[in-house]
């Protein structure tokens, strides 16, 4: 069954969309030197995955899930049945932060 999202969900997902591009917090307080959020998606999207921050290769790519963990878990959805590509062209890709956070003090995360 496919759903068809309304003009009213399509509508709120772009305005979250804007605000989370928008966002500037982060680089405003002084935790990382300049914002970059990162949004991948669509209203249609009828898988959601939300990781934990966006790595340096998804900010260099402006792709959520770029780097090594994108594709342990595309090939994970492939093991699934999901086709190739699936992640990048049919999910909706969020983080619980919009930002890479960079490095630790510590140099270990």
């Amino acid at each position: 069954m496919t759903t068809i999202p309304s003009r009213d969900q399509e509508a709120a997902i772009t305005s979250l969309q804007q605000r989370i591009l928008s966002c500037r917090l982060c680089q405003q307080h002084g935790y990382i030197p300049i914002a970059h959020p990162i949004v991948s998606g669509r209203a249609s999207d009828r898988v959601l995955v939300i990781g934990q921050a966006p790595g340096h290769r998804s900010v260099a790519n402006n792709l959520p899930f770029s780097g090594p963990g994108g594709r342990i878990l595309q090939k994970w959805l492939e093991q699934a049945g999901f086709p190739p590509r699936y992640l990048h062209e049919h999910t909706y890709l969020s983080s619980l932060t919009r930002c890479d956070p960079g490095r630790s003090p510590k140099g270990n995360g």
